[in-house]
């Protein structure tokens, strides 16, 4: 396909005409019906690097069983504590903690956010029991900053120092990937490993079209769950790159009906609509990537509009794709 190319007058009619409110998002819940939480943060992190390191020994043994998610071995053996003892006497590391205790003094904020997507998840899915939650140095651990693991979620709060952080920059990560290392994405990474703990129902998604809607169902997850944040930061775009596949929505969907694009099996392709990167290489440099995502939220949001009383538990149930789009009567 051709690149997309629009004169300035149509770009200003099209962000004039254009309006987010008809892309419907979960029904306001009211906050007297959210159960409550009360989260605590367990700031692991701060405890260890705030230990002498003359008595290393005493100072864990006295914290042990506060955390005993991350020291769960004998402190009587040498090597245990020499381990530990490298770890909060390497530079680069105690500059890490230092810098997060710049950017996070405190957990309030954090505890809030997390506090209110757990009781918006809790109503949704109103069997399930919070985690404990516990903040870590992790070494820049980037491949998997929020782990879920039965009754305990950890967060390495070093990934998310600021996209400006300059060891961030020795870990060769491209500028998209950079940009989520923010405060800003951490309730985002936390409802998502809950998702795909509680919620994600693996199935084979052969066409374009099904995977473009699993991913849309993630997606109206966090409307529901955190329905205060930006669409941007759900789906990690720029506003710019909103604005964009806002203001060329119609063209998106052409393109993909032109090309027969929604029943294809061709996995090449669908990498090129679905995977990160730069940009979409279908179209314009200035087109965000995962585009297909994009689209798989616009339908499921259309078909939520369409059937507003669908539970959130009942919606990620559902499996049939094509359905799904017809009774969501998508035209945009």
């Amino acid at each position: 396909m051709k690149q997309l190319h629009f004169s300035i007058g149509l770009l200003l009619i099209l962000f004039l005409f254009s309006c987010d409110c008809k892309r419907q998002k979960p029904t306001v819940i009211k906050t007297s019906d959210l159960p409550p939480m009360d989260i605590q943060i367990h700031r692991y992190g701060k405890a260890l690097f705030e230990l002498d390191t003359l008595d290393l020994k005493s100072g864990l043994t006295a914290i042990q069983d506060q955390f005993i998610y991350f020291l769960d071995v004998d402190l009587n053996q040498d090597h245990h504590i020499q381990q530990i003892h490298d770890f909060v006497t390497d530079t680069q590391l105690i500059h890490i903690y230092q810098k997060s205790m710049e950017v996070y003094p405190d957990m309030h904020n954090l505890e809030n956010e997390i506090e209110a997507g757990f009781s918006y998840f809790s109503y949704h899915f109103p069997s399930w029991e919070s985690p404990e939650v516990y903040t870590y140095i992790s070494g820049m651990f980037y491949e998997n900053p929020v782990i879920l693991s039965d009754s305990v979620m950890i967060i390495a709060v070093d990934v998310y120092l600021g996209k400006n952080f300059p060891p961030y920059r020795s870990l060769g990560l491209p500028n998209y990937k950079l940009r989520t290392m923010e405060a800003g994405y951490i309730s985002i990474d936390v409802m998502e490993a809950l998702y795909y703990q509680q919620v994600y129902q693996p199935r084979r998604t052969l066409t374009l079209l099904e995977k473009m809607v699993e991913e849309g169902k993630r997606l109206y997850y966090l409307d529901a769950v955190l329905p205060e944040h930006a669409d941007s930061l759900k789906i990690a775009y720029t506003q710019s790159q909103m604005d964009w596949v806002q203001h060329h929505k119609k063209e998106i969907w052409a393109f993909l009906i032109k090309e027969k694009l929604l029943y294809s099996t061709d996995s090449k392709f669908h990498r090129k609509l679905m995977e990160d990167g730069p940009f979409t290489t279908a179209f314009s440099t200035d087109s965000p990537a995962r585009i297909g995502h994009w689209v798989g939220w616009e339908i499921v949001r259309s078909y939520m509009q369409q059937y507003p009383d669908t539970q959130l538990k009942e919606l990620m149930r559902m499996s049939d794709a094509q359905e799904l789009l017809r009774l969501s009567e998508y035209k945009p």
